[in-house]
């Protein structure tokens, strides 16, 4: 069985995907509904999905070990985590329902949520969930890269233009136009699997949510809105524009924000270079040799390990 966000093989038992963090799917042996691997009672049927420690199967229960808890044991409950997380929201979508079928507007709209999540997945980022026209995805959870704030807004910049050729094919052929306005904001949070005893998915709580979901309704239409700490973690890649102050409930202090205008320029970017790089002269060396290997038509692999702030990206980006 493979993941059917990813693809990535998984095994019997697995609860989560342990690339991409989605939720699997297992069949209820009773009735053949489709539920997730998390769920200890078949939704359509009733049929127990969990057998008890020691029990067998009996042809009603799937033999599935029990554990004090239903999270997966490589997505702890209660899991502190520094993630970016972004919300895209598709604006025109009230103006198409009223002027299409329901069932077009659904085609219309999965075609688009299809186009909006490519670059999130591209970027190293998930999907945590739809909301009605809405998309909430994060980038630090369940897996983490040191870059995330700088992938978080490269993939909405991504997904703005897609937007972009995507709206102007669908107003050429019905005359509506749909857009996207995206907020993001960087953060701690508490990730780990929430919801009843019937279901839990995998997602992230916190201020941090709530500041960017606010990020994303104060943007403009087809504008990328960003709160004061995704712009400190990424303004040496991106052109900002300060906005206004905003007013959060709960916050007592106004928001700084930030618009993404666009990418700098490559001899504007200060990625790392700002220092000469000393003392990896012997990893730059063989780096070479390998690419250069890869050049004439080698099979060749690398993987570069080392302890957080050792230097990693500084050296591949060498």
């Amino acid at each position: 069985m493979n993941c059917s966000i990813c693809h990535t093989p998984t095994t019997k038992g697995q609860k989560f995907c342990t690339a991409c963090g989605q939720a699997l799917t297992i069949t209820c042996p009773a009735c053949g509904t489709a539920v997730t691997a998390t769920a200890r009672y078949c939704v359509s049927c009733g049929t127990c999905l969990v057998a008890e420690a020691g029990a067998k199967g009996d042809g009603k229960l799937l033999t599935i070990q029990t554990a004090p808890s239903l999270v997966s044991p490589t997505v702890p409950l209660g899991d502190r985590r520094f993630v970016t997380v972004l919300f895209a929201d598709v604006s025109g979508f009230t103006t198409m329902s009223e002027k299409l079928d329901p069932e077009q507007v659904t085609e219309v709209i999965n075609a688009f949520f299809k186009v909006l999540t490519e670059p999130i997945y591209q970027f190293g980022g998930i999907v945590d969930k739809y909301i009605g026209d809405a998309i909430m995805a994060l980038f630090g959870a369940p897996v983490a890269h040191e870059d995330d704030p700088e992938r978080a807004v490269m993939a909405a910049y991504e997904m703005r233009k897609a937007a972009r050729v995507f709206a102007d094919k669908l107003a050429a052929t019905t005359g509506i136009r749909l857009m996207v306005r995206i907020g993001l904001n960087t953060g701690l949070v508490v990730a780990g699997a929430v919801g009843g005893q019937q279901r839990q998915d995998y997602t992230v709580m916190g201020d941090t949510v709530n500041l960017a979901q606010r990020m994303e309704s104060a943007a403009p239409i087809g504008g990328i809105l960003v709160s004061q700490e995704t712009y400190r973690l990424t303004q040496q890649l991106f052109e900002f524009k300060a906005r206004e102050l905003i007013h959060v409930k709960g916050k007592a202090a106004p928001v700084y924000t930030y618009e993404v205008i666009g990418l700098l320029p490559q001899q504007a970017r200060v990625v790392g270079r700002q220092f000469a790089l000393r003392g990896r002269a012997a990893e730059c060396d063989r780096l070479k040799e390998i690419l250069a290997r890869g050049a004439r038509g080698e099979p060749v692999f690398v993987m570069v390990a080392g302890e957080a702030g050792s230097g990693k990206s500084r050296l591949l980006r060498e």
